[in-house]
């Protein structure tokens, strides 16, 4: 089986085939739909953050100080 891979958009539940494709598409087909979930952006916002501090010397005095 050859595969062919792209990205469409779906109108009126129709799947654009891309010209450089339609002339090895010709018969019946089977097809997997992948919907694309949208990017979710957020400004400033971390999910996770790891800091490797092996070897660090931490004083609590010190980080506490007020200048």
């Amino acid at each position: 089986m050859i595969a062919y891979e792209f990205n469409s958009t779906v109108r009126d539940g129709n799947i654009r085939i891309p010209e450089q494709y339609r002339d090895k598409i010709l018969a019946e087909v089977r097809v997997i739909v992948l919907p694309q979930e949208p990017e979710k952006k957020t400004a400033g916002e971390f999910s996770a953050i790891s800091i490797y501090t092996e070897g660090f010397k931490f004083d609590r005095e010190a980080a506490n100080e007020r200048r």
